[in-house]
């Protein structure tokens, strides 16, 4: 899914839209979380995507959908984000999307040092993975 949304931006920013949007929709059709990008690419023309920082929108973008339902975040749902991150100008939110993305992951350790998903365990999932944000300063 991810292959055809960044395949679809480098079609983007060397002005072949429909291409773009083509790979766009195979990308949407794997997962639909994608679709959210269709209105960058519609009023965007690849000229402006050098002045605004599309990849930084992108995963924002990309970002925000996870917390529709948060019960449902799950780990590997940050690299929807993170594909688009790592191509942005802020070497803030890079360091802020790899502390969330380590966190992520740590998330699963109350898991399974209890062996269940009863309390506390959903509390201290929480927990590690805002406090993951502590790391970006060190990254």
């Amino acid at each position: 899914m991810m292959f055809f949304a960044l395949l679809s931006y480098w079609f983007f920013l060397n002005s072949k839209k429909f291409r773009a949007l083509l790979f766009l929709l195979f990308s949407a059709s794997i997962k639909y979380v994608t679709i959210v990008l269709l209105p960058f690419y519609l009023r965007g023309e690849s000229s402006q995507a050098e002045k605004i920082d599309l990849p930084t929108l992108f995963s924002l973008a990309l970002l925000l959908i996870m917390f529709i339902r948060p019960g449902q975040l799950h780990s590997w749902y940050l690299i929807w984000a993170f594909s688009f991150v790592v191509l942005s100008r802020s070497n803030i939110l890079i360091k802020v999307f790899t502390a969330l993305t380590i966190g992520a992951l740590l998330r699963y350790a109350p898991y399974l040092y209890y062996g269940h998903w009863d309390p506390p365990v959903y509390l201290l999932r929480n927990l590690i993975w805002v406090g993951s944000l502590v790391f970006a300063k060190i990254i």
